[in-house]
Parts: structure tokens; C-alpha cells; sequence
């Protein structure tokens, strides 16, 4: 719910995470362009010459290297991309790059293109000094819906009953066929993540030009519908024009935190909302520096050490460390102690915006929502015994004597390990008191029901959290399938490119889920896809399905929480609402709700949250500002 204003967006959690698994979380641009350069590992291969070239340019020679390393390190490569397709790719490839006339935009579309084969989340560029130029736009939005494709969004100067409407065809190819060629534009795991990372594609000039589906970037698009005549989109080159805007009504109770782990608690409606939106706290941060050499250690830790005694950290830290709550294990134990004070006994868990992480914090999360101690932990192999040991040379030697204790024979290469976290009980590091995950065993624990929110946002670890809640029966998955499979290639390790200097990543481990027979894709219990009328509308169907299987569904007085949203984007409008002028924009959190609605509002540039308490007139059903007040990020008073 928006006060001229959109719902709370943090910037991209995902890239924050590629960058942090990089070791790319320096601040400045010259300490990023030190890092990918000079501080960061690179495992060395020796490139597989081309046998039908007799030399080899920039571009190819970075190709090769790629495809050698895709061999070494990829688990499993042949599942994923079979040979006869990688084979014909490559020498097609190979000889795209080879022409006098190829461009850079073309060998970066070429090395994306690759990637994508491997329908892997952890396959593909993390960071390109030379970003591919922006083709302009079409001004429509699409969604999918199950199979179909609808427009939700358009520029003014189309007819608004294009709003909701189904497309058919797309420059006169069925949708099918246009979507089976924009699949070959994204790496994703399965149909529905495939599906829903395309949707931006089609909005994309260039995405049609790249793949014969236009002759030039500056062709109109044409779109055919089940119940509408055909429509000829032009393309625009700058983003100010206006459009008709999906819904301004998004539910405040599940607006974005503005903490990468937020509980919301309504004791009125016997209800905790949990957002956990990134795997990552000051802990895993330190523990995660395996990517950096040994040399540049120190120089991060103590940039990290400053960092952590700032009130506002360096930007390059956004989404993946607050420092309002630095360690994810002291806000868990605070935060259950209240649930349990306060009688709580419905819990939704939202995984909707974690794009991964620290797996361990996932495992502490768990440790605070169960007492069983014989959970089912995923399987964890690797495949390439010197690719461990030149990442994680201490890690690896233990796993190497392991190995051989257990198996009598050296690991071999390029097969499926077990690894000693087998052998280990699912708590492991955090019932180890000399672990850095360590939590007492006297922990508040959560005993009711819980219901788990997950789609294809939900990634790497916080996908597989997903799989470990739902096989050890835990609580109930309510949305769609996880943008990261349970079972299969995992784990972002970045390579930079010799010529080029872009950095890719490639996973390097494969995990199994705890019970193989659930399937590799993550199934919910109910999956539960937001409609176009429910986009239009600003409903969360996952969030009502949550609700109404926790037979909590018409708890939140929405007519009246909408209602006293309305009273404020009012006042605000005409200047009376304290601390905000008519311009400044922002985005409102529900955060208590009984006689009176209490909200949270966060002002754009202001890194402190401003409460109302408003509560409706009897005699006549109007509205009123009992009481406002403003909070630091650490949640103290501003006198």
C-alpha cells in the first residue's frame, strides 16, 4: 500500500548475494575492480584447443576456456546439457565469434546463451565491465498465469482494455513457439521459473531481434489476444510516459520489510509474520571469505570490521547485513521469546523475496521452530577433488582423509563424493560450542503451526530450506515451485574470463533433498498463483491461502486497514502528515492492528521509519490521527 508510493523495494538481493559470493564487497569501484582482478581465486585451466580452428581470437579464446571449465568443474554435465547439443553449440558458437565483424554484445549474448543450456540458477554472468547496451522497451508488462500469458501492464496511450488480456500470438507465431525461443534467453531449473524470467523478455526489442523474431529494433511488436483485436506496440527509448500501473492497493500486512529479516506479530489476529528475505548476517559474512586469497584476507576482514562499527555501512552491503540486527541467531532468540510470551501459535514463514545464501543460518532457523532432533538433512557431493582444494584447501584436506578412511581409495575426479557432512547429525554446528553457528540448547522454541510461503524468487539456500521444511513435515509449503531445485547442481563459485574480464559463476556441488522420492523439482503442498485479477486488485493469494488454512482468513479487517490508508495518503496530500512534505514518497507497513491501526512508513532517503496510530470515528466513520512518532533503524525512539 502506497502513499503515492509503492510498495517497500530493497535492491536486488540476488545480485548482492553474486557480488558477496564473489568477494566482490568492497566498497568503492576501484576495490570491486581489485578484487575480480588481483584477490580473487580463479581456478586454473588449461583451454581444450578447437580442433577445426587453426587460431583462435579473443572471444573464442575465452569461449574455450569456458567450455574446458564447464567440463572440469560442472557436476553432472552431461544431465544437464547433453554432449551432442554442447558439441553442435560450441562449434556453432565458435564460429560466431571467429567473424571479422563480431562485437562484444555479441560474445557476451554468446557466453549468456551458453550458460542458459545448463538451466542451473548458479550458471551465468555475475559481472560484465562492458555491459550489454539497453535496446529500449516495449511499454506492455506480461504474467503468467499456470500456462498462459496476459498483459497486466501498458502505457496510457493504448486502449486500458488491453488490461487482463490473454495473448495468443506474437508477431504472428503462437505464444508457444515465442516462449520455446525466449527459454533459449534464460538459465532457470524448471517451467515455472522459466516462464516467470521471461516475462521481462518480451518487453525487450532486442530479445526479438537476437532471436529472428524481428528484423530490427525499432519494429513494432504485434500482439494477437483470445478476446481483443490484434495491437501494434512501438518501442520507446526513454522511461517517462505514463502507464495504467498494476494495483496501488498492495496489502500492507506482507509489504516488504525494511530488514532483510523482519517478524511482524498481531496479537489481536494470533499471528506472527516472519519475512526472511537473505541467508546472510555478520557470521556468514566473516565465514565466507574461502573465494578471497589468502594474501587479501585481512585487508577485507578489516574493511568488513569498520564496516560493522558503522551506523550505515557501505551501499555494497545493502541486503545481505543490517546493522540494526547484525547476527540472525540473537534476533531469532529474541524474537520467538516474544511469540511465545504473547501466546502466538500461527506462524507464516515468507521465503518469497530470499534469494539464498548461508546455509546454516537456514539450519538455525529450524533449530528455533522445532525440538525434534532426528531431522532428514539433504545430501551434499562433490565432484572435483582439486577444484575443492584450490577454493578450500583446509576444508578439503579434511574431507580427503575422511574419504579415504572411509572408502580405502583417493577420491576420484568428476564423480559424484559423498562428503563427512553425511555422517553428521542435522544440528551439527549448531549444537558444536565451538562453532560459529553455536546455540544454546535452552533455546525458545515455536510450537505451532506454521505455513511457508515460496516461488520462483525463493533460491539456493533458502530453496533448499524450503525442501528440508517440507521433508522433515515441518509446516506447509503454500505458492509455487522454488526458483532453485532441492536436488541438483548447487553453489556459486566465480571464474573470470581471461580477455574479457567478465566474471561467471558455476556451481561445483550437487545436493540430493532429504527425501529423493519427493521429487527433484519442489513441489508445494498447495500451489497457489497470484491471478491478473488479483494483481489488479493488490491481493497476495498465497498470503490469503496461508491465512485461511490457519482458518485466520477474515482476522485482518482489510476494508478498514485500506480505509485507514486512504486517510493518510489524504492527509499526507494536503501536507498535514508530521514529518512528511506533499513530494516525498516512500512506502507503509502494517504493524499492529485492534481498535487502532498502527503503521510503519518509510521515507525514501531516510533511513528512520515513521508510526501512525489512526483510528476510525464512531459517530460519523471518519478518521483520525491519535498518535505519531519516529524510530531509528534499531527501533528507538527520536525524541
Amino acid at each position: 500500500m502506497s502513499l503515492n508510493m509503492t510498495t517497500i523495494l530493497k535492491p536486488s538481493v540476488r545480485c548482492a548475494l553474486l557480488l558477496l559470493g564473489a568477494g566482490l564487497f568492497l566498497a568503492s569501484t576501484g576495490c570491486r575492480s581489485f578484487l575480480a582482478g588481483q584477490a580473487i581465486k580463479n581456478y586454473p585451466v588449461k583451454i581444450k584447443p578447437a580442433d577445426a580452428l587453426a587460431a583462435t581470437n579473443r572471444y573464442q579464446e575465452d569461449f574455450l576456456y569456458l567450455t574446458t571449465l564447464a567440463d572440469e568443474v560442472f557436476p553432472l554435465e552431461d544431465r544437464s546439457f547433453p554432449p551432442e547439443k554442447r558439441r553442435a553449440m560450441q562449434q556453432e558458437t565458435l564460429q560466431k565469434l571467429g567473424q571479422p565483424g563480431c562485437t562484444h554484445d555479441e560474445f557476451v549474448l554468446s557466453i549468456e546463451s551458453y550458460l542458459h543450456e545448463f538451466n542451473c540458477e548458479h550458471a551465468g554472468i555475475v559481472l560484465n565491465p562492458r555491459p550489454v547496451r539497453s535496446d529500449g522497451f516495449y511499454p506492455f508488462r506480461t504474467h503468467y498465469v499456470s500456462n498462459d500469458l496476459y498483459v497486466i501492464d501498458i502505457a496510457r496511450e493504448y486502449d486500458r482494455s488491453l488490461l487482463g488480456q490473454k495473448i495468443t500470438a506474437i508477431n504472428d507465431q503462437p505464444v508457444s513457439e515465442v516462449e520455446r525461443k525466449m527459454f533459449t534467453l534464460e538459465g532457470e531449473e524448471n517451467l515455472w521459473t522459466r516462464r516467470h524470467a521471461v516475462e521481462s523478455d518480451y518487453s525487450e526489442p532486442g530479445s526479438y531481434f537476437n532471436l529472428g523474431l524481428a528484423s530490427s529494433i525499432s519494429n513494432s511488436v504485434k500482439l494477437a489476444f483470445a478476446d481483443h483485436a490484434p495491437v501494434l506496440i512501438a518501442p520507446k527509448w526513454k522511461g517517462n510516459f505514463a502507464r495504467y500501473g498494476v494495483s496501488s492497493n498492495a496489502n500492507p500486512i506482507i509489504a516488504t520489510a525494511p530488514h532483510q529479516y523482519d517478524c511482524r506479530i498481531f496479537p489481536e489476529q494470533n499471528l506472527a509474520y516472519f519475512q526472511f528475505n537473505a541467508c546472510f548476517d555478520k557470521i556468514a559474512i566473516l565465514d565466507g571469505l574461502t573465494m578471497v586469497k589468502p594474501w587479501a584476507r585481512p585487508l577485507v576482514r578489516a574493511w568488513l570490521a569498520f564496516q560493522f562499527l558503522r551506523e550505515k555501512p557501505s551501499p555494497v552491503l545493502d541486503g545481505i547485513y543490517d546493522p540494526a540486527r547484525p547476527v540472525f541467531k540473537d534476533y531469532l532468540a529474541s524474537v520467538i521469546r516474544d511469540i511465545n510470551r504473547q501466546g502466538i501459535t500461527n506462524l507464516v514463514l515468507d521465503l518469497r523475496l530470499n534469494g539464498g545464501g548461508e546455509t546454516e543460518l537456514c539450519k538455525q532457523l529450524v533449530y528455533y521452530l522445532t525440538s525434534r532432533t532426528n531431522l532428514l538433512d539433504l545430501r551434499e557431493f562433490e565432484y572435483n577433488p582439486r577444484v575443492f582444494a584450490y577454493y578450500d584447501p583446509k576444508e578439503a584436506k579434511e574431507f580427503h582423509a575422511w574419504y579415504v578412511k572411509k572408502f580405502g581409495v583417493e577420491p576420484p575426479s568428476k564423480q559424484l563424493l559423498p562428503t563427512p557432512e553425511q555422517d553428521k547429525p542435522f544440528f551439527a554446528e549448531e549444537m558444536d560450542t565451538h562453532s560459529l553457528y553455536y546455540i544454546a540448547p535452552d533455546r525458545p522454541v515455536f510450537t505451532g503451526r506454521i505455513i511457508v510461503l515460496a516461488n520462483q524468487n525463493t533460491g539456493s539456500a533458502a530453496s533448499h530450506l524450503a525442501g528440508l521444511i517440507q521433508d522433515n513435515r515441518l509446516a506447509l509449503i503454500v505458492g509455487t515451485p522454488t526458483g532453485n531445485n532441492p536436488t541438483g547442481p548447487t553453489g556459486m563459485t566465480p571464474y573470470k574470463l581471461p580477455h574479457s574480464g567478465i566474471l561467471i559463476s558455476l556451481p561445483n556441488v550437487y545436493v540430493e533433498r532429504a527425501v529423493p522420492t519427493n521429487g527433484d523439482i519442489l513441489q508445494p503442498d498447495y500451489w497457489v498463483e497470484n491471478s491478473v485479477a488479483d494483481l489488479q486488485a493488490g491481493r497476495d493469494a498465497a498470503f490469503e491461502k496461508a491465512l485461511d488454512i490457519l482458518h485466520l482468513d477474515g482476522a485482518f479487517p482489510m476494508t478498514n486497514i485500506y480505509a485507514a490508508v486512504d486517510f493518510l495518503r489524504s492527509v499526507k496530500r494536503k501536507g498535514q502528515l508530521p514529518g512528511w512534505s506533499k513530494k516525498d514518497k516512500g512506502a507503509i507497513y502494517l504493524e499492529s492492528c485492534s481498535d487502532s491501526i498502527t503503521f510503519g512508513i518509510l521515507k525514501q532517503g531516510d533511513s528512520t521509519v515513521y508510526h501512525y496510530a489512526v483510528a476510525a470515528v464512531p459517530e460519523d466513520g471518519s478518521w483520525k490521527l491519535q498518535e505519531s512518532w519516529r524510530t531509528d533503524a534499531r527501533g528507538r525512539i527520536i525524541r
